[in-house]
């Protein structure tokens, strides 16, 4: 059996597959093998020992799956998702997307940082040190909730260093990563 894994994995395979026990008959992993035809394919495996009563081992149950597919298609959706970060990161506007209910920020551009020091994973606190006055965020959201769609709302805003801005957002309710949000630039 050992005889026909790469020299590169079967050493390790080998001492993996050969610790395994009564009590811990199953190994997995993931393996890159590459082809006759030089392509390249991955291959998940579940490897369990087989054992007599006396707990001897009489052998091995191999299966395993070309997840080559699932792979290149997670490392796609790694390439777009940096892709869009990059992109949102280069808007000079400050952008953000927070969920609602159990109020967070889930994504804040550079310049939501960089302005107003608002991060990912931040909360209600954060939001509201933004405006210098509490009324105009709750007049925001009514605004927001009646129509869906805020255009422009002015309002008079703190920067992370305390200075006053003037801000006019715009903003809009989506669904995100599964539930309700606001999007505002």
């Amino acid at each position: 059996f050992f005889d026909s894994i790469p020299e590169d994995i079967g050493r390790e395979l080998r001492r993996d597959m050969l610790a395994l026990t009564p009590d811990n008959p199953v190994y997995s992993a993931e393996h890159e093998k590459t082809l006759p035809s030089g392509e390249r394919r991955w291959f998940a495996w579940t490897n369990r020992a087989l054992f007599d009563a006396a707990g001897r081992r009489t052998g091995f149950q191999c299966v395993g799956r070309d997840t080559s597919e699932a792979r290149r298609a997670q490392e796609d959706l790694r390439a777009r998702a940096a892709e869009l970060a990059l992109i949102a990161d280069c808007i000079p506007t400050a952008v953000m997307i927070v969920r609602t209910g159990q109020t967070e920020i889930m994504f804040a551009n550079r310049e939501a940082q960089r302005l107003f020091g608002l991060r990912q994973g931040g909360g209600v606190d954060e939001i509201a040190a933004v405006y210098e006055d509490p009324e105009d965020r709750m007049r925001f959201l009514r605004s927001l909730r009646d129509q869906g769609v805020v255009e422009g709302f002015e309002v008079p805003m703190r920067r992370e260093d305390g200075s006053a801005i003037r801000g006019l957002i715009s903003a809009r309710t989506i669904d995100f990563r599964g539930s309700p949000a606001i999007v505002a630039v």
